[in-house]
């Protein structure tokens, strides 16, 4: 594979994004024995990767760790997109961009022949129409004060992205960055509104990236069986991917990567939950529906669901016994 594998990591020893990049480059390295992996990250996380005796095996599947200055009075979650909305002009060469809550699931060699002009995302949740994002355009509007009038406009995902070297893609993220920093000073500091925002301001440069490269939770079933990343996302609860969720815990408690994990990085599509079931897109629109998320947030209308739906599993019991 000749290009490069770009990661940007914040950590500190209270959470577990070390592991999840452990797990991510470990799987990456499976195919990919070869590549050349650079990890963005601030100071302290450098020196905790360098220093840390536990954290040798991964720093030795690391190529390059290239320390990034960060402003100090800026948290850890700001300080990662602060270094994310800057990486293109972070480094040089073309790169793909994977975040770290991902597992590399097949080769990515098909990134060295992707005809991309500038970047390339996949379309946040695998939903192209801005109508499947009403909510985060909303955020747009109230930080940017924007109106969306071209409803063809695709709201992306920036966990993985495909970014080639040139003047347009540095402008771009010099661009993002700053609409970035704009919401930041709000107390608002998700990147992805200052992406769409800046992807509508230079015309709309941002091309589709296949979906096989950023398969995202529940979303992705049919891109599932060819996906070449998996991005398991911070998906609470939910049962499909619990057993990967748990990932980046089992690596924290062992220090390493054990048998068991070995075997859910190098087979994650074997490990969704025995409950998991296909749910389609017009099933998905109720469930995150405003109504439906209405009764969920109320307390009292979801104690009456829940009662209700237990009623009528023992009145179903009762009729089969009475037969």
């Amino acid at each position: 594979m000749n290009t490069q594998i770009v990661y940007v990591i914040v950590s500190s020893s209270d959470d577990i994004y070390l592991e999840q990049l452990w797990g991510s480059v470990y799987s990456l390295r499976h195919f990919h024995p070869e590549a050349r992996v650079l990890v963005l990250a601030d100071s302290s996380t450098t020196k905790r990767i360098k220093t840390d005796d536990t954290l040798l095996d991964l720093y030795n599947m690391i190529t390059e760790l290239v320390e990034v200055a960060v402003p100090d009075d800026f948290c850890g979650v700001v300080r990662s997109r602060d270094i994310k909305t800057r990486v293109r002009n972070l480094i040089d060469g073309d790169y793909l961009y994977i975040d770290t809550d991902t597992i590399i699931s097949g080769p990515l060699d098909g990134i060295d022949r992707l005809e991309v002009k500038n970047l390339a995302m996949v379309p946040d949740l695998h939903r192209p129409s801005v109508e499947d994002h009403i909510s985060n355009i909303q955020r747009v509007k109230m930080h940017y004060g924007m109106e969306i009038t071209d409803l063809k406009t695709t709201y992306f995902n920036a966990g993985v992205t495909f970014v080639r070297d040139n003047p347009l893609t540095r402008e771009f993220y010099a661009k993002w960055h700053e609409n970035w920093l704009s919401t930041v000073k709000k107390g608002f500091f998700i990147d992805q509104s200052g992406l769409f925002y800046t992807d509508n301001a230079f015309g709309h440069i941002i091309e589709k990236l296949p979906d096989i490269y950023n398969c995202m939770g529940v979303y992705s079933a049919f891109y599932w069986a060819d996906a070449r990343v998996i991005h398991y996302l911070d998906a609470g609860e939910l049962l499909p991917f619990r057993m990967l969720k748990s990932i980046p815990a089992k690596i924290r408690e062992a220090h390493g990567i054990t048998e068991e994990v070995k075997e859910l990085l190098l087979n994650p599509k074997r490990h969704l939950s025995v409950h998991t079931c296909f749910c389609s897109y017009y099933d998905l629109r109720v469930l995150n529906g405003d109504f439906f998320q209405f009764c969920m947030r109320t307390k009292w209308i979801r104690w009456c669901i829940t009662k209700y739906d237990e009623w009528m599993k023992k009145r179903r019991v009762r009729k089969l016994n009475k037969f």
